[in-house]
């Protein structure tokens, strides 16, 4: 299914390569939760989902929570980590540094990446290939 992507463009000096959000759901952050936050370098974002976790577990543990309400809880906190996970990657590229330097089209993140390469490289911008 294609895939609109964001992408973004580091600084030249570093000699960064583009990076890519696509505008999706993301079926890693619904699973993986706090791990995927992790890998994609939102701390925060990471910290407080540990910390909700570990306030569930304790109010499942100690009756203030059945464990059927607990399960729900997670499963929305999952569903949102998955509905606005890209969005939260997005902006914390543009805090990084790598703001956003136009949108691409493709089946997948390669040929979204050589979509906008091919449209980039037309304008003056060249980046290496991650």
């Amino acid at each position: 299914m294609p895939t609109i992507f964001t992408v973004h463009a580091g600084p030249s000096e570093r000699g960064e390569p583009l990076r890519l959000a696509p505008h999706r759901f993301s079926w890693a952050g619904f699973w993986f939760g706090p791990l995927w936050l992790l890998a994609s370098r939102m701390w925060g974002a990471a910290a407080i989902t540990l910390a909700l976790a570990a306030a569930l577990v304790a109010a499942v543990r100690f009756g203030a929570l059945s464990g059927a309400a607990g399960e729900l809880i997670w499963l929305l906190i999952s569903v949102l980590i998955g509905l606005e996970g890209q969005e939260w990657r997005r902006r914390a590229l543009v805090r990084r540094r790598a703001p956003i330097a136009g949108f691409a089209y493709g089946a997948d993140e390669a040929d979204a990446l050589a979509y906008a390469a091919f449209r980039l490289g037309a304008r003056g911008i060249e980046r290496t290939a991650p």
